[in-house]
């Protein structure tokens, strides 16, 4: 494989709801994504035929909103989905199907640390109920991804949920060398939006572009596809492992 695109799935009602994961999410997408779905398969389609690829696969998580998100995507190009529940959104028990008002209520502390942290000023590790499960997490889609990227596809489609596919792209950056290593932060990821990763012997080589949306697919992601292809997929990226030095 030499590409991998990770995509987010159209907003369901969970979303909708404003409500954390739970196990046994029976969430389907809204009218609103339904009525999207159609414009999303054909960036994604579309966007694809720009980076000139012979043979797809496609992965998803396998909860509904996943799958429904998915099913346009490999209807076109004559591919079946590939399910895989270990692409499912992280659960954490103390948080399972609360609303973001529930949780200002009976944990005043964990919805001040999500405010932060959505805010990227907090780091995932710190938080008390999030931290402890970070790590497994991390493992899990790691191998996920590796087990992706040794697909003899030449380009692979993975569709699934934000802490999902935030874990997954910061992973892959600390890889290239340009995410510490010690910091978990927040990514903004718009229901549908896109970010695409360049590998080499299933090794990932350079982040081309992050949570583009499908309306910017075809624009500005081809101009970094452009960008990146122009420059050997290394355009001079400094790594934020090192510190600059104080004036």
């Amino acid at each position: 494989m030499n590409w991998l695109l990770l995509t987010r799935h159209l907003e369901s009602t969970k979303n909708r709801d404003d409500r954390f994961a739970q196990r046994g999410d029976d969430d389907h997408l809204t009218s609103t994504a339904l009525g999207e779905a159609d414009s999303f398969c054909h960036a994604i389609v579309d966007f694809l035929g720009t980076l000139q690829v012979r043979t797809v696969e496609v992965f998803a998580s396998s909860t509904p909103r996943a799958v429904e998100s998915v099913t346009g995507i490999c209807a076109a190009l004559h591919v079946t989905p590939v399910l895989d529940p270990a692409l499912a959104s992280i659960v954490v028990p103390e948080t399972a199907g609360l609303s973001s008002k529930e949780l200002r209520l009976l944990d005043p502390v964990a919805a001040w640390e999500l405010n932060l942290y959505r805010a990227g000023l907090f780091d995932t590790y710190s938080m008390r109920h999030v931290g402890p499960l970070a790590p497994s997490y991390e493992r899990q889609i790691e191998g996920r991804i590796n087990h992706i990227a040794a697909s003899s596809a030449d380009g692979c489609v993975l569709v699934a949920h934000r802490s999902t596919l935030t874990t997954a792209l910061i992973g892959l950056a600390r890889r290239c060398g340009y995410y510490p290593v010690d910091f978990f932060g927040f990514l903004p990821m718009e229901f549908g939006a896109s970010s695409l990763v360049y590998f080499e012997r299933g090794t990932p080589k350079s982040v081309v572009f992050a949570n583009l949306p499908p309306g910017e697919l075809n624009t500005i992601g081809k101009e970094f596809v452009d960008l990146v292809r122009a420059s050997g997929f290394s355009p001079g990226i400094r790594s934020t492992l090192q510190r600059p030095l104080s004036d």
